[in-house]
């Protein structure tokens, strides 16, 4: 399978969502960019579908997260993926707004394929991830919030 994630520290740990690692612990191949690295499964969070993965690359670019504060309804949002088509891997956007906030679980307004949705992070105008992505059997994109990933991380 194909999937997401994004790179939470520097030393190599990358966040996705379980529909997207395979359930053994084979090793999960990497790409960004250009670099191919491996990684494997370093933790699981199954109540909220989180999984952290442990790659050996280092130096990696992180992304920040968004001030729970800072998160409430009616905030536009962003999700940012690939997709591959005839002219091969391609970025998309897809923009919309928070529609209902359930305690660690982000309603949006956004409708995506979910092998393109899951695992992707979700971010706010000024680029923070507020939370990270899955979706519904109608293609309704959620997230679960930046405050349980980064207990999670932790």
């Amino acid at each position: 399978s194909s999937g997401a994630g994004f790179i939470v520290s520097s030393d190599g740990l990358i966040l996705t969502r379980r529909e997207v690692v395979p359930s053994d612990d084979a090793d999960i191949s990497i790409e960004r960019g250009n670099e191919k690295f491996t990684a494997k499964v370093y933790k699981r969070m199954d109540d909220n579908g989180l999984v952290l993965l442990k790659s050996e690359a280092s130096n990696l670019p992180v992304v920040t997260f968004a001030n729970p504060a800072d998160i409430s309804l009616g905030n536009k949002v962003i999700l940012i993926g690939n997709k591959t088509n005839s002219l091969g891997n391609r970025e998309f956007i897809n923009v919309g707004f928070l529609k209902s906030i359930d305690g660690s679980t982000l309603e949006t307004s956004l409708q995506e394929d979910s092998n393109l949705a899951s695992g992707t992070p979700l971010f706010d105008l000024k680029g923070n991830v507020i939370g990270i992505n899955f979706t519904n059997s109608k293609g309704y994109v959620f997230s679960i919030s930046s405050e349980i990933i980064q207990s999670f991380v932790e």
